[in-house]
Formats: C-alpha cells, structure tokens, sequence
C-alpha cells in the first residue's frame, strides 16, 4: 500500500531533513574547533612550564608549533 505525501508534507520533509544535516555539520564543526582549541591549550601550558625553567624562545616554537609572537606574548604575561 502507497501513502501519497501531499505538497506541504514534502516541503516539511525536505525542511526538516535540511535542518538535521545543517545540525550534524555544526555539530561536527563545532568539535572539531574545541579539539583544536584544546590542542592550543596545552601548547600554550607546556610553553609556560618551559619559560619558567629557561628554555629559549626558540626551542619553545620547536617543541610546541606556537609562533615566536605567541610564546614572547606568554612571556610578557608571565612577567619573565
């Protein structure tokens, strides 16, 4: 047995599926950002730990990929 789906179910159906695909791709999205920005993070710890043992700025960018600006910035907040 057919159901016939009228015009308006259609366009609901064709809503509605739209949404849910835009709401998993932000959801993905979204992770993706906060596994990035996590990653950041502790870059951003592990640089602090080697600036109060006196590693160089420049072994600092080799260890942790953070830019030369990035880890000066972190030294001027630690007041080094």
């Amino acid at each position: 047995m057919k159901v016939l789906i009228g015009g308006e179910d259609m366009l609901q159906y064709g809503l509605d599926r739209a949404f849910d695909n835009e709401r998993k791709k932000g959801r993905k999205e979204g992770r993706k950002e906060g596994i990035e920005k996590g990653r950041k993070e502790i870059k951003i710890e592990i640089a602090k730990k080697l600036l109060k043992i006196e590693q160089t700025v420049e072994q600092i960018v080799q260890i942790t990929e953070l830019s030369v600006e990035e880890v000066m910035e972190i030294k001027t907040q630690l007041k080094l």
